[in-house]
Parts: C-alpha cells; sequence; structure tokens
C-alpha cells in the first residue's frame, strides 16, 4: 500500500510537470498502476481491519465512497474551471450561443499545449 502511494504521487508529479505527450502517458500509466494497485490490496485490507462478518458492509462503503467521492470532485473541478475561465469570456455578449460556444472555448483554453 506504501509503494501505491508512492507511485501514485509520483504520478501526480508527472502530471503536473508533463510538458510533453510521453510524460503523460508515463504519468497516466503510473497512475493507472497505482490506482489498480490500491484496489487489488483493498478486500485484504478490510479483511485484517474488519470483522469478517462485516466484510461486505465495509467493502462496498469504501466502493462507494470512492465512487461518490470521483463524481463529485469531477464536478467541482468542471465548477472551478468555468468560474475561473469565465472572465477569459467577457467579449462574449449574451446569447443563446454562449452555452454552446463557452464549453468548447473553455476546452480549447485546457488542452491548449
Amino acid at each position: 500500500l506504501a509503494a501505491a502511494t508512492c507511485l501514485m504521487g509520483a504520478a501526480h508529479a508527472a502530471l503536473l510537470g508533463a510538458a510533453s505527450p510521453p510524460l503523460l502517458y508515463l504519468g497516466a500509466a503510473a497512475g493507472g498502476a497505482a490506482y489498480g494497485a490500491v484496489w487489488s490490496l483493498l478486500p485484504s485490507i478490510v479483511g485484517d481491519i474488519f470483522p469478517a462478518r462485516h466484510f461486505a458492509t465495509v467493502y462496498n462503503l469504501f466502493s462507494l465512497a470512492a465512487s461518490s467521492s470521483s463524481l463529485l470532485l469531477f464536478h467541482l473541478h468542471l465548477l472551478f474551471l468555468f468560474l475561473h475561465l469565465l472572465p477569459c469570456h467577457t467579449t462574449f455578449s449574451y446569447s443563446s450561443s454562449l452555452a454552446t460556444t463557452m464549453p468548447r472555448k473553455c476546452l480549447e483554453l485546457c488542452t491548449r499545449p
């Protein structure tokens, strides 16, 4: 578990400092490996810490917590991006096309090299 945590930290550092596509691929692969390592170790960790009769309940709570937190953090991240990128779009006048133009423009700003 400690090795998977260190690998995830290295993956985050690689993704934050990625200046080229190979570094992004390396960070994504390391992050995926660390994520898989944690989820493969989770049943044995839960089995060691909690009694066997509560294993299914506790394991399902861990799974629910991970999926709901990733969904919540995804929406919070999008909200953060749109609130901080909104001032970049002050040249737009409000119209019905703003709802389709702004996400495309924000996506272009987020993904440009």
